[in-house]
């Protein structure tokens, strides 16, 4: 382009400007950044050039690289910090403690792999709404046996020792999980947040 502009009669100066342009507009329509710099490259950048600072400052090239490296460290912890794990993620670390503690066990790696997935892909399941995986088992049986708590003692309220007696009985039909299970399955539930 810059050859026909000055065979065309253009100043070297104009059909240089025209190059500049013409190539500053093709590379904004047709090409990326084949890979933005990360939060690392910038503080290694920066390093760098206090690094060139402080030796042209006249200083000590060993204490130079010192100073630059700790600004490196000190910039990347300040602001690289990484995403916080997902989910997923979690989940997935989970399945990881539960096969090595199957194989610890066990000595069959393909069980032990089948229940790690079944562990991954049902946490995985409550990660849309970030509940705890036993949530909803253990709200659902404690509103059951509630009611049926109430509607023993309403029925059975004629006579004190049959509603003692009834109420021991419904307890043993339908017995409440213990206590602990649930607490159990609560204390994991970092898990699936």
């Amino acid at each position: 382009m810059f050859e026909a502009c000055v065979a065309d009669g253009g100043t070297e100066e104009r059909c240089a400007q025209q190059a500049r342009e013409a190539l500053d507009a093709c590379i904004a329509e047709n090409c990326e950044e084949p890979n933005p710099p990360t939060c690392e490259d910038g503080c290694a950048s920066a390093a760098r050039e206090l690094y060139e600072m402080c030796v042209d400052a006249g200083c000590d090239e060993d204490r130079c690289a010192k100073i630059a490296r700790e600004a490196v460290a000190e910039c990347e912890e300040k602001y690289c910090t990484p995403e916080p794990p997902t989910c997923e993620d979690k989940c997935g670390r989970l399945a990881e403690r539960v096969f090595d503690a199957c194989t610890d066990t066990l000595d069959d790696e393909d069980l032990c792999g089948k229940i790690a997935r079944h562990i991954q892909a049902h946490c995985n399941e409550f990660c849309d709404n970030q509940e705890c995986c036993c949530d909803h088992r253990c709200d659902d049986e404690d509103t059951d046996s509630d009611s049926d708590t109430d509607s023993d003692s309403d029925t059975d309220s004629d006579s004190d020792s049959d509603s003692d007696t009834d109420s021991d009985s419904d307890t043993d039909k339908n017995p409440k999980p213990p206590k602990d299970d649930c607490d159990v399955e609560h204390s994991q539930r970092g898990m699936c947040e």
